[in-house]
């Protein structure tokens, strides 16, 4: 048994190296499919971003046409029946949050000091 203990086996030397290899190969091939998958992530996100901008800059231009189509009508240039019922609720809207705000601005203000 003491043979055993000091020495190894010829069979266990040429497995050593195999090991290694193995090891190695296995390392790699998780290194490149680590790279190629945080390479599909990056893609991904700048392609959402891109999307997300593009969303944002549609967005703004139907607020800038809308406004300009509300001038438009008010200023009588543009009659169309769907347009004007459209402006007519814009005005609704706009008194509402008008009157709101006018409330708002009453309940915040300091009551006046009675005079002694």
């Amino acid at each position: 048994m003491a043979e055993q203990d000091g020495k190894k086996g010829p069979e266990q030397e040429p497995l050593a190296p195999l090991l290694g290899e193995a090891v190695m190969e296995m390392f790699s091939g998780l290194t490149r499919r680590g790279r190629r998958s945080v390479g599909d992530l990056a893609k991904r996100g700048r392609e959402k971003l891109e999307a997300n901008q593009a969303r944002k800059d549609v967005d703004h231009l139907y607020q800038k046409l809308g406004r300009e189509t509300l001038r438009l009508v008010q200023a009588g240039e543009v009659t169309h029946p769907g347009l004007m019922a459209g402006v007519d609720r814009i005005t609704q809207h706009e008194q509402r949050l008008e009157d709101a705000e006018a409330r708002l601005r009453a309940e915040s203000s300091p009551a006046p000091a009675a005079e002694e």
